[in-house]
């Protein structure tokens, strides 16, 4: 039986199973036909509520629970629910869980659409969204000093100066993705994913970053201009440094690519970017705290245009501001003066 990780892969999902998860999906033969029941569910969403479904056939499994002869519906017990809820917040954060357990009841509403799910619907109502949220102000930089650090690297690499082990080209490629994404914050699944000649394109000798609606999360296009600050080094990265990691491959369209030679995996990514800041900062920033700290930055140095975030992160005009701007009023107010005070000093 082949589990990713807890994930109860869909080849040994039990046969039922199968069988109800294809038929949810099954797509209109005609025009006569009512579309399928996920047929407004983005491939995203498939791909995550698959994988929250697979997480809770490989508890049952482990469980010993997990019967072919119940259909998918009569699996969900209350005293089951009880015991991989308790599992589920023993392990992972409230948001994580409550998702979780919100896709299960996607997957089974579609899967069984006429079986009763009372409990389960039951638990996400009141399961709810976290209230919550987790502070991150002690890990929240400024873009500017992350745009130093991946530049700093740039040069450390250029100079000969790099971690054993590593090669001048990890460490420029390091410093490269840095400074990218702290001018512009992608998630880290589109930002590890970038093409050459499909998402980093040129136009008119200007490069450009573009994604489609169905690569990204929210379904939004994403296209904006490479920071012409960093077009020198992106030139330097392609043409020198980047065939030292292919080594002998040459068909790769990967941008990121890994010390083997291979795409970089987004895991490996969020590593490194990590592992540079906790050693100069002391404390770890991942790729999607990057977003906060882009909104913070513009919320406390730029508060009059704190309306460009929305369209910076990509992301509805409350949500930038209800989940990534994590700049207080008083902060902002001693970063304003800080900044008047600089210009007033100029202008004498």
């Amino acid at each position: 039986m082949k589990r990713a990780h807890d994930v109860l892969v869909f080849a040994d999902w039990p046969v039922r199973d199968q069988v109800c998860w294809n038929e949810a999906h099954r797509p209109a033969q005609s025009v006569f036909d009512v579309d399928s029941r996920t047929a407004n569910w983005r491939l995203l969403t498939v791909r995550n509520v698959r994988a929250s479904y697979g997480n809770w056939l490989g508890w049952l499994a482990r469980q010993d629970l997990l019967s072919s002869v119940q259909s998918p519906a009569q699996r969900v017990t209350e005293e089951r629910l009880r015991a991989y809820l308790a599992e589920l917040q023993g392990r992972f954060a409230p948001w994580t869980v409550r998702t979780r357990i919100h896709h299960l009841e996607l997957a089974l509403s579609a899967m069984e659409p006429d079986a009763s799910i009372v409990v389960l619907k039951r638990v996400c109502r009141r399961l709810g969204r976290p209230q919550a949220k987790r502070d991150k102000s002690g890990t929240i930089k400024s873009s500017e000093a992350l745009f130093e650090l991946g530049v700093e690297l740039m040069r450390e690499a250029e100079q000969g100066h790099f971690l054993p082990r590593r090669t001048p080209a990890d460490h420029f490629r390091d410093g490269l993705q840095i400074a990218l994404m702290s001018s512009r914050p992608l998630r880290n699944g589109n930002f590890s994913k970038i093409q050459i000649g499909q998402h980093l394109i040129t136009v008119g000798g200007q490069y450009l970053i573009a994604f489609s609606a169905d690569e990204v999360k929210n379904g939004r296009p994403i296209q904006f201009a490479f920071p012409e600050s960093l077009h020198s080094a992106l030139e330097r990265y392609l043409s020198h440094y980047r065939p030292m990691l292919l080594r002998d491959v040459r068909d790769e369209t990967a941008l990121w690519v890994s010390g083997k030679g291979t795409p970089q995996r987004p895991c490996t990514t969020a590593k490194w970017i990590q592992f540079w800041t906790k050693t100069k900062f002391g404390k770890p920033i991942n790729p999607h705290l990057f977003r906060d700290c882009a909104a913070t930055s513009i919320a406390i140095h730029r508060p009059t245009e704190v309306g460009i975030v929305h369209a910076l992160l990509g992301n509805s005009y409350a949500t930038s501001e209800r989940y990534y701007n994590q700049a207080s009023s008083i902060e902002a107010g001693r970063e304003l003066e800080k900044v008047l005070q600089k210009m007033r000093s100029a202008i004498r």
